[in-house]
């Protein structure tokens, strides 16, 4: 072979090693920004929803204390202050009032949950459970995940009355899974992610459409009743917009 053309082949062949080089180190570099927006996604849902799952019973314990320091709250004012709780806590599908005998007496708002109204707590272990460890330690407690009687699926928070040492009945709110991670996700990435919450293995939530499960980014969500698994996956815009960086 000709000394110029085995130089012009070595040439040849070093770019195409380099073209090569250089497109793998795009890439990786287009994944590893992937992957940091689904942990800056992941990490704002985490704190964002066990935040606002920590605080919100605290509110609903100012509502149980003010009923048992009245001996009791009239139904009209109730429904009031329920409905100022809840007016800013879009993951809050409605408050309720459970009385002695465990049957939902008051729903608010009515509007979208009647099927509860009237409906028996100890039905199923999963709610009965959590309904005797709030009575028996007078102290706040969720149940795990459950499908609403009204559509949906969630978690209850139960806080024990009682008025002169008497039970009186539970306050209990109503948590909306997929309103409560949809509001944290939408703040970050929007709609770039997609999110599938588990718990004990079993997905509970699926919110939007991964184009890929081979990147993923896991992060545990510590709830009173339970721990979540959340899995974030780039969606096919999140992709698109990554990939569109290089050339």
């Amino acid at each position: 072979m000709p000394k110029a053309t085995f130089v012009s082949v070595v040439v040849l062949a070093a770019g195409l090693v380099l073209a090569a080089a250089g497109g793998l180190f795009a890439r990786h570099q287009e994944n590893a920004e992937i992957e940091r927006r689904l942990g800056e996604s992941a990490r704002h849902v985490q704190s964002a929803t066990e935040d606002r799952v920590n605080r919100d019973p605290a509110e609903l314990e100012r509502l149980a204390r003010r009923w048992e320091a009245d001996g009791g709250t009239p139904e009209e004012r109730w429904r009031d202050d329920a409905a100022r709780y809840i007016a800013d806590q879009n993951e809050i599908r409605a408050i309720e009032w459970a009385d002695r005998d465990f049957h939902i007496a008051w729903v608010e708002p009515l509007a979208g949950n009647e099927a509860a109204l009237g409906l028996d707590l100890m039905f199923e272990e999963n709610r009965a459970s959590a309904l005797r460890n709030a009575i028996t330690t007078r102290e706040t407690y969720t149940t795990h995940s459950i499908e609403f009687v009204q559509g949906g699926v969630g978690f209850l928070a139960f806080v024990p009355l009682h008025i002169d040492g008497r039970f009186d009945g539970l306050m209990v709110a109503v948590f909306d899974v997929e309103r409560l991670v949809a509001s944290f996700k939408h703040t970050t990435l929007g709609d770039m992610v997609a999110v599938t919450i588990l718990e004990g293995g079993v997905p509970i939530v699926d919110d939007g459409d991964a184009a890929t499960t081979n990147m993923v980014f896991n992060t545990s969500i510590s709830l009173p009743g339970s721990t979540w698994m959340g899995r974030f996956y780039p969606n096919q815009t999140l992709l698109h917009q990554e990939r569109s960086l290089f050339p």
